[in-house]
């Protein structure tokens, strides 16, 4: 399957001369039951090798595995082998695209070797128009604000790149650690688990902090009677304030 040409033939002196072209990989394709294997630029599904492995793009998500593809599986692949080819023949796109996933409405997000951030791309309709909105986008702004404005940028919709800054998109690479939904849950408990205990302490905290400027208060008070006769007849008698009041007033002026 490796060999896209051969030419065999005997010289003059009856020896066997054998020329051989090999197909070209594009891209290394995983499936969703983390099977694998390499694709040309016309298609063709070559196995893997123990002999060598090849630095290429890499494509996740793809459907099946089978050697007869259905009819979904057969568009799929040739949308595939569009993207994959337009991004290898451009030396910008083949250095800043790392990875193509494959969502399961069979449209692409691109993950970039530079930047921390996702590209919506959608489907193969209108590729060069995409892919020059996407570059005038990093020229014009995102390099200018830094790689890491935006988490999502979405270049789906005609004339425009509509830009986030918060995503609930997972970066992580299918191929290598495929997303468990039980161990997602399971750390979102511990965390809410983690956040009540503290909410608590610190409440804990807070009522300890007040009881003891409480007893503080207390201690501090002045309990003299004079104190008192003084607060009492505030209600009782008019001249009981103003005459003091007066006093101290001459007597700081």
């Amino acid at each position: 399957k490796w060999i896209k040409d051969v030419q065999l033939f005997f010289d003059n002196k009856d020896m066997l001369e054998v020329y051989i072209k090999q197909r070209e990989p594009k891209a290394r394709v995983f499936t969703v039951d983390n099977s694998s294997f390499y694709i040309d630029a016309i298609g063709n599904r070559l196995p893997l090798t123990n002999k060598a492995s090849a630095r290429v793009l890499v494509v996740t998500g793809f459907t099946s595995n089978r050697d007869t593809l259905s009819a979904p599986d057969s568009v799929l692949l040739f949308n595939m082998v569009k993207l994959v080819n337009k991004i290898s023949a451009d030396s910008f796109w083949n250095a800043q695209v790392a990875q193509v996933n494959i969502k399961s409405d069979a449209t692409f997000e691109l993950i970039p070797s530079l930047g921390n951030h996702l590209v919506e791309f959608g489907g193969t309709d209108s590729i060069d128009n995409k892919l020059r909105k996407l570059k005038a986008f990093y020229k014009n702004i995102y390099y200018s604000k830094g790689m890491s404005a935006y988490t999502v940028l979405n270049v789906e919709y005609e004339n425009q790149v509509v830009a986030s800054k918060y995503s609930t998109a997972n970066n992580v690479d299918t191929a290598v650690a495929p997303i468990d939904s039980s161990l997602t849950n399971l750390t979102l408990k511990v965390d809410m688990s983690d956040s009540l205990n503290k909410i608590s302490k610190i409440k804990s905290e807070i009522n300890n902090v007040k009881d003891s400027k409480l007893s503080v208060v207390k201690q501090n008070k002045h309990t003299d009677n004079s104190l008192r006769i003084v607060s009492t007849s505030v209600h009782k008698a008019e001249n009981a304030i103003k005459a003091p009041v007066a006093k101290a007033v001459m007597g700081k002026n």
